[in-house]
């Protein structure tokens, strides 16, 4: 009998490691999963805003438009910002949220009184900011593996 149980409990102690172990896997990839969109957002926005921005400066609807974009991307920023971080991407989620928190405040500095102040915008570091958080992506991706 105590051999018996003492099979079970090295079993039962293996089973729940195992699944330990899978749940760090787990979290891992839904975290480089939740990074890699968010990092293509924001290579999205960088390559879609320089040109609305020109043309947002004679175009009030474009520049209302481009405001909608800015406010989503804050709340896009947010959002990962928030999420639950392995382990194993605790550093690299930390150097994100860094950015994230310049590319925030890039944003409010080009915005006065609720409204986009577009040769703020143009004058910010706010695309570089972006291709900095882009270049993260390489260790993003180490990470899945």
């Amino acid at each position: 009998m105590r051999k018996m149980f003492m099979v079970f409990l090295i079993l039962a102690t293996g089973l729940v490691s195992g699944c330990s172990l899978l749940d760090g896997v787990n979290q891992t990839i839904y975290y480089v999963d939740k990074a890699t969109k968010h990092i293509e957002t924001l290579r999205n926005f960088s390559e879609e805003a320089p040109q609305m921005i020109k043309e947002a400066a004679t175009n009030a609807d474009l520049k209302k438009e481009l405001e909608v974009e800015l406010t989503v991307l804050k709340e896009e920023i947010a959002a990962f910002n928030q999420i639950e971080t392995p382990a194993l991407a605790k550093d690299i989620h930390q150097k994100i949220i860094e950015k994230n928190n310049e590319i925030e405040t890039a944003i409010n500095e080009a915005t006065v009184n609720g409204e986009l102040i577009i040769e703020k915008i143009e004058n910010s570091q706010l695309f570089q900011l972006i291709n900095d958080v882009t270049r993260l992506m390489d260790q993003i991706e180490k990470l899945g593996l």
